[in-house]
């Protein structure tokens, strides 16, 4: 006889894996741009630059890249993710053409 929970949990394999996808996901996402964050920070205050209200963290489009992301499409989403979670504004570090074509793969060489 298997119990309740089993039961219910095998029933929902497919629901229950995607949840666990897209939580690893987020999970990842968070930890790794949370270690990049603290690692600028720490830079900033080595490099003595003055404390602002709120902190500017400058991330280029090689960092979105090792996260996953990509540089040009998910740029808003990283800055709603810096004000929200980590309570500073991401700035974009210049340099670089960011190439504009709708179809590109973001593979360009910046």
């Amino acid at each position: 006889m298997q119990c309740v929970c089993l039961t219910l949990l095998l029933s929902r394999g497919p629901l229950l894996l995607f949840g666990r996808f897209f939580h690893n996901l987020t999970s990842t996402l968070l930890t790794e741009l949370g270690r990049l964050v603290s690692f600028k920070m720490t830079t900033a205050i080595f490099e003595g630059e003055e404390e602002e209200t709120l902190t500017v963290i400058e991330v280029s489009r090689e960092d979105l890249r090792e996260l996953g992301l990509d540089p040009q499409r998910d740029w808003e989403f990283v800055q709603d993710l810096g004000r929200v979670y980590f309570f500073c504004e991401m700035q974009m570090e210049q340099g670089g053409l960011l190439c504009r074509l709708p179809s590109c793969c973001c593979c360009c060489a910046f």
